[in-house]
């Protein structure tokens, strides 16, 4: 799913709520994501620093609970917000929305309350939301 979104929108700035394993990774290919210019990633556990770093220059990694989350990002701006923290998610989504044009959320079913809405459902459902942009067209 998170494929789909670079193939359907220029992805050149993305937060990231919760460092992922594979998402992380795939965030900084530049054959997945060949317009990325900056990935921050917003991680509350620290266990998870040392997978996080990756010596791109082009990601930064903040350790912090989930209010800091908030107050650290909230003057940033992006392209994509994803989620894929295990805690306090709708607010994490509700503040994305503040800062970037689309928010993604990893292993959930529905958000609602967003003008487009767009799931997939692969091995884990990912959904991307937006108030401005018509995500419709967005396929895998």
């Amino acid at each position: 799913a998170l494929r789909a979104i670079a193939k359907f929108t220029r992805i050149r700035r993305v937060i990231e709520f919760g460092g992922g394993v594979y998402s992380t990774k795939l965030f900084l290919d530049r054959a997945a994501f060949p317009d990325l210019e900056s990935l921050v990633t917003v991680e509350h556990n620290e266990d998870w620093l040392e997978l996080l770093t990756t010596g791109d220059a082009r990601h930064r990694v903040i350790i912090a609970d989930h209010d800091s989350a908030i107050k650290e990002t909230s003057s940033m701006s992006a392209d994509l917000v994803f989620v894929d923290s295990t805690t306090n998610r709708s607010e994490l989504v509700a503040h994305g929305i503040t800062i970037a044009a689309i928010v993604g959320q990893h292993d959930c079913a529905k958000i609602g309350g967003y003008t487009y809405e767009k799931a997939f459902n692969s091995k884990i459902q990912t959904v991307f939301v937006s108030n401005t942009i018509d995500l419709s067209e967005m396929t895998l």
